[in-house]
């Protein structure tokens, strides 16, 4: 006599089953869909930012270079900021080596 129960109950875990992995499927690939969007984004920036201290500075050490696409996508607003203050590439070095320091009042 249980065994339509048996049937019915085996029928909806199955169901519920593949509900659930679509869900997880959907929410993971909506996930790295924007962890993606925004790696993209902040590599865009880097390389921008890279173009631009290289026409600055007539090239870029390969080492600053590494440094300043390694930067968060708020770093490299930053340097966007204070990059026409920067003179030479020891300057880009300098600020780089103090990114993560709190700025003093009244510096920046």
């Amino acid at each position: 006599m249980t065994g339509w129960i048996d049937q019915i109950v085996e029928e909806r875990r199955h169901d519920w089953s593949k509900d659930g992995v679509m869900e997880g499927f959907m929410e993971g690939f909506i996930q790295g869909f924007k962890e993606g969007f925004q790696e993209g984004i902040r590599e865009g920036a880097a390389s921008l930012a890279v173009r631009m201290l290289a026409r600055k500075f007539g090239s870029l050490d390969a080492d600053l270079e590494k440094r300043v696409r390694q930067l968060s996508p708020e770093q490299l607003g930053r340097l966007g900021e204070e990059m026409l203050g920067l003179s030479e590439e020891a300057s880009l070095a300098h600020w780089l080596d103090t990114i993560g320091k709190p700025r003093q009042a009244g510096l920046r």
